[in-house]
């Protein structure tokens, strides 16, 4: 059996990919630990919300991935398996990716 993207995007679902998307563009639109901080116009967006999504998205990722786990230790049939385990991995991937570009930022934060 061929590897297929499209079959793979499908495997996900609409809500999975709703939040891979959004851990996308959270890290797509992150800014510098010190650029100085907007409450008004786009670079609210970059300063302020994009900062506070972005963990969101990261722990939803594991919860769901901690889910796939739970469902996966259940399940007998292997195209479900197949699934779960896809699953599993794509929203471990996302994290990992969260992780990485994110935290000197957030260790920038913690600087005096």
């Amino acid at each position: 059996m061929s590897y297929s993207p499209l079959r793979h995007l499908r495997q996900l679902g609409p809500l999975r990919l709703l939040l891979l998307l959004t851990g996308l563009v959270t890290v797509l639109l992150r800014s510098a630990a010190n650029a100085p901080v907007s409450l008004e116009g786009w670079a609210f967006v970059h300063t302020i919300l994009i900062p506070v999504v972005a963990p969101i998205v990261l722990v939803l990722l594991l919860l769901d991935a901690l889910m796939s786990r739970v469902f996966l230790s259940a399940a007998d049939d292997p195209a479900a398996r197949s699934r779960l385990r896809t699953i599993l991995y794509t929203n471990l991937a996302g994290a990992a990716i969260l992780l990485i570009v994110w935290t000197p930022f957030m260790l920038a934060l913690r600087q005096p």
